[in-house]
């Protein structure tokens, strides 16, 4: 049995355009454009310690980027 959350304030769906407010390691704040590629469980060298983290093509910097779940906030 699937359960479905009544309402959902933000979803990300995978291979599709999500927008977001970020929280980055220095405690800066931007609003980011991405399609979302894959959720992982691990560590960076911005993030040492373990956690669920997100990897994403950045539209706006035209690159890779890996987001830790923790710090996306509501969309921006």
């Amino acid at each position: 049995m699937i359960v479905r959350p009544v309402s959902c304030d933000f979803e990300i769906t995978f291979n599709a355009e999500t927008h977001f407010r970020y929280i980055n390691h220095r405690g800066g704040i931007t609003d980011r454009r991405v399609i979302s590629r894959r959720l992982l469980y691990g560590s960076t060298e911005y993030y040492p310690e373990p956690q669920w983290l997100l990897e994403c093509w950045d539209l706006d910097k035209n690159d890779y980027r890996t987001f830790a779940l923790k710090n996306i906030c509501v969309p921006g």
